[in-house]
């Protein structure tokens, strides 16, 4: 089952299971893996006290956007496409 709203970056499935969790300096590295397409990926945990404190690049937080913004696009014209 999905953990606070994670879904697999390839196919948008929210059935994941951890695959392996481990301690990484502040945060917490989980190894995930799809039971719908078999894709693998990490993610990465925080405390909201070491989110309050990290300085966010406004350039990077933009560039993620812009990917996060192009997939979504990409998966909205497959489905029309597919309709």
């Amino acid at each position: 089952m999905s953990d606070r709203g994670i879904c697999c970056p390839q196919c948008g499935s929210v059935r994941l299971r951890v695959k392996d969790s481990r301690p990484r300096g502040n945060s917490i590295v989980r190894c995930r893996q799809c039971n719908a397409c078999g894709a693998r990926f990490r993610s990465y945990e925080y405390s909201e006290a070491d989110l309050r404190s990290l300085e966010l690049d406004p350039r990077l937080t933009l560039r993620a956007v812009r990917v996060m913004a192009s997939q979504m696009l990409e998966r909205i014209n497959e489905a029309l496409r597919d309709e």
